[in-house]
């Protein structure tokens, strides 16, 4: 069952996450070049993102309560460690920070990307959070919009 799915269209990818058979793949634009990145050691990835500066794919795996990284070909993978994670959801890395959503805790945080250090929870909510976005505005702010199943989106500015 695919769970992720986003576009690197420079390069000519589509990259997915699958629940069912536990990886995490790439695939061209034009249906060629299927290729497993990241097989075996996952289960529940609920999100998938891309570092564009250090050109890592970043995931939470809500099964496992972590959250780890790779080459965008699937090679150098890590942990994030020093995160207690609950069930993470959705995610989004912004500078030096991975933000995330985490259904149990019903929060949205962030911390280092490679370290986890500096662990900050931005908000409490009420509902499980989803999807997560980050964002520069025109004004230097950062603008994080967290969605909600079957409920408006929510907009923090830092």
């Amino acid at each position: 069952m695919l769970t992720n799915l986003f576009l690197l269209q420079r390069v000519g990818y589509l990259y997915y996450s699958d629940w069912g058979l536990h990886k995490i793949g790439r695939v061209g634009l034009d249906g060629s070049n299927h290729t497993s990145l990241v097989t075996g050691i996952h289960y529940w990835i609920n999100a998938l993102t891309l570092c564009h500066i250090t050109k890592k794919l970043f995931w939470a795996d809500a099964k496992l309560d972590q959250i780890g990284y790779c080459d965008r070909d699937g090679t150098n993978c890590h942990q994030v460690r020093g995160l207690t994670l609950t069930h993470p959801f959705g995610a989004s890395v912004f500078d030096k920070y991975i933000y995330w959503t985490d259904w149990m805790s019903k929060g949205v945080y962030r911390a280092n990307k490679w370290t986890g250090a500096n662990l900050k929870l931005l908000h409490h909510t009420n509902w499980e959070p989803m999807g997560i976005q980050v964002t520069r505005s025109v004004y230097c702010a950062i603008d994080i919009k967290f969605e909600f199943l079957h409920r408006s989106a929510e907009m923090l500015t830092l």
